[in-house]
């Protein structure tokens, strides 16, 4: 069966099959063990696509301000894709004049992804809301 939600151009449509290849592994696995694995293949494949396109490269704090704002859409993992995209479409001085810095590719070579320092205490307090529903509908409640 087609997907309709599946992106039809590139980056976003190698960064989608990227989470939707990840998600088909959900089962066996905690809920925060597989958040994490779906956030970690969206994001090597965002940097990926960004090197291969001469984009620039995105920060985790990029694809988990992404996947958050997609939270509980129907199309979540489109737009979790398309919300990487714009990212990674993003100017230098507006994303920086925002307070975020870039990850380097050296950076992502060296540790195989980006460390989130100082994450927000709002990220913080989504990650923990979003384990917590998930784990309640897992649980049947």
């Amino acid at each position: 069966m087609r997907d309709v939600f599946e992106p039809k151009r590139e980056p976003a449509l190698s960064i989608y099959n990227a989470f939707q290849a990840e998600a088909t592994k959900r089962h066996g696995r905690s809920v925060e063990e597989w958040i994490a694995a779906e956030r970690d293949a969206v994001f090597r494949e965002s940097v990926h696509q960004a090197q291969k396109l001469e984009l620039r490269v995105p920060s985790m704090e990029d694809v988990m301000r992404a996947e958050r704002y997609a939270v509980g859409s129907v199309d979540y993992g489109a737009k979790w894709a398309y919300g990487v995209v714009r990212a990674m479409n993003m100017p230098e001085q507006q994303r920086t004049s925002t307070g975020f810095a870039p990850v380097s590719p050296d950076t992502v070579a060296d540790v195989g992804h980006a460390l989130v320092v100082g994450q927000d205490v709002a990220l913080q307090a989504q990650q923990a809301r979003m384990v917590a529903g998930l784990a309640r509908s897992r649980a049947g409640i």
